[in-house]
């Protein structure tokens, strides 16, 4: 199977869970967490979160429910902000069970040699568990389907759709 067609068959999975979450016409933070949260058998709440400028997003995960805070000063709209942790939620990446002590943040614009240094740390087992390759690209692929979806344009300058975003770790 070639690299086109895998990540056409991703794109495809992503715009039918994208589609399944049956959003409203006009979609706020509530309506989107009820709707993700029916998806996933979860509580999810969204929240404006003061976080390190660097960081878009920041999930706390626990069985049965699921805490995503985004950062209100971040040019997007929160939806987006939120769809990558939303994205490896909804796609199976984080198991049934998530007691406390899972937590990912989903970094934005860096530098690239910021992102390298961030990603070697990251990549410490003793640090963390990071998700796959992957995981990593089915759930960016999933914040870009989300972002079509509700109709806000969501590209990072240097997005390169192919590379793993050595970024988002579980704890």
């Amino acid at each position: 199977m070639t690299t086109q067609t895998q990540n056409a068959q991703v794109r495809g999975r992503c715009q039918e869970l994208v589609a399944a979450l049956r959003l409203p016409c006009v979609c706020g933070t509530e309506e989107f967490a009820s709707a993700v949260g029916r998806h996933t058998g979860s509580t999810v709440r969204l929240m404006p979160l003061r976080l390190p400028e660097a960081c878009a997003a920041l999930w706390l995960g626990y069985t049965g429910a699921d805490h995503i805070g985004y950062n209100p000063d971040w040019p997007a709209d929160a939806i987006v902000l939120a769809g990558h942790a939303v994205g490896h939620l909804t796609l199976g990446h984080c198991g049934q069970v998530r007691d406390g002590s899972q937590l990912a943040c989903t970094a934005g614009e860096l530098s690239k040699d910021d992102r390298r240094l961030l990603g070697q740390h990251l990549h410490d087992p003793a640090v963390s568990r990071l998700f796959s390759d992957g995981e990593e690209y089915a759930a960016t692929v999933f914040t870009h389907v989300l972002a079509e979806w509700v109709g806000v344009q969501h590209v990072h300058p240097d997005d390169d759709m192919t590379a793993a975003d050595a970024l988002t770790c579980i704890g």
